[in-house]
């Protein structure tokens, strides 16, 4: 009886704590897209241009990759090259933001440039010029 109890508190718990867990990495990234946010301003206030790229910035290791050990993506608008470039786009096909986008391409490992397709449903993303971050599908 002992034991089908723990099994059963086991089956219970499991679920909560990965859940937790999940909340836990969606906050980390939440956060870290803040900080480079925060990092391209800076950037921009001092140099009086965006950074081109992420490394433009010198940020921590530990801010430059996502909780599921990838890099943040960064985006900018202005030095992409044009034909091949197209920035992230809303289910009504607009860009999310005008001058650069930043990214993590989330659990999945996959992306997409539109929001709703299935691949990128689960990024974290910054939107809306910094006044939304966090999953692509809420968005």
């Amino acid at each position: 009886m002992a034991a089908m109890g723990m099994a059963t508190l086991v089956a219970i718990a499991l679920p909560v704590i990965e859940g937790a867990r999940d909340d836990i990495r969606l906050y980390q990234a939440v956060t870290s897209i803040q900080v480079i946010q925060f990092a391209v301003t800076k950037y921009e206030l001092r140099y009086g241009i965006i950074p081109v790229d992420i490394d433009a910035m010198n940020l921590p290791a530990d801010v430059a990759t996502d909780p599921w050990g990838r890099p943040y993506v960064f985006l900018n608008y202005i030095y992409e090259d044009p034909p091949d470039f197209v920035p992230r786009e809303d289910q009504f096909l607009k860009p999310i933001n005008t001058a650069y986008d930043i990214f993590s391409i989330g659990p999945d490992g996959e992306s997409h440039k539109r929001l709703p397709h299935s691949q990128s449903k689960d990024d974290i993303v910054r939107a809306s010029d910094g006044q939304y971050i966090g999953v692509a599908e809420e968005f």
